[in-house]
């Protein structure tokens, strides 16, 4: 019975770990466009600091 607890366990957080990994995934092009816009068009070398502190991050 311990076992199985265990391996429910783990099934679930290997879930919610590859759910978080799509959402990583979806965000990163968002904030690469971000970056492209508003600060590689504009100039703005601050906003490409800090959004890719943010990617990092």
């Amino acid at each position: 019975m311990k076992k199985d607890n265990k391996l429910k366990k783990d099934s679930i957080l290997a879930s919610v770990y590859v759910i978080l990994e799509v959402i990583m995934e979806v965000i990163i092009p968002l904030l690469m466009a971000s970056i492209i816009d508003n600060g590689v068009e504009k100039g703005d070398i601050s906003d490409v600091v800090i959004m890719g502190c943010r990617i990092c991050f």
